[in-house]
């Protein structure tokens, strides 16, 4: 029997930057020296921020280590005192 997971609305945030999302989009064609775009989006007032960055790792390298990859957020996380809520973009 395949079990099912009750999706929850992530927690809304009550002032700006307060909540964040964050996610990497890349590989990219390199474009002045950089290949992928960090966006960050406050859940308070929608507002987005991109920042082009470089990464040095092959996707086929970040398949291979997605342990050290939670365990790498995990403690940035601890270290910036905030809290990490994981969602689902894509679900059935």
């Amino acid at each position: 029997m395949k079990k099912t997971r009750e999706l929850h609305l992530l927690e809304t945030s009550e002032g700006l930057w307060q909540g964040i999302s964050i996610d990497i989009i890349g590989l990219l064609p390199k474009s002045n020296n950089k290949n992928a775009i960090v966006v960050i989006i406050d859940w308070f007032t929608k507002l987005i921020r991109l920042k082009t960055t470089i990464i040095t790792v092959s996707l086929e390298d970040i398949a291979k280590r997605p342990q050290f990859v939670s365990r790498f957020i995990e403690n940035l996380g601890k270290t910036l005192g905030t809290k990490r809520t994981l969602s689902m973009a894509y679900h059935s």
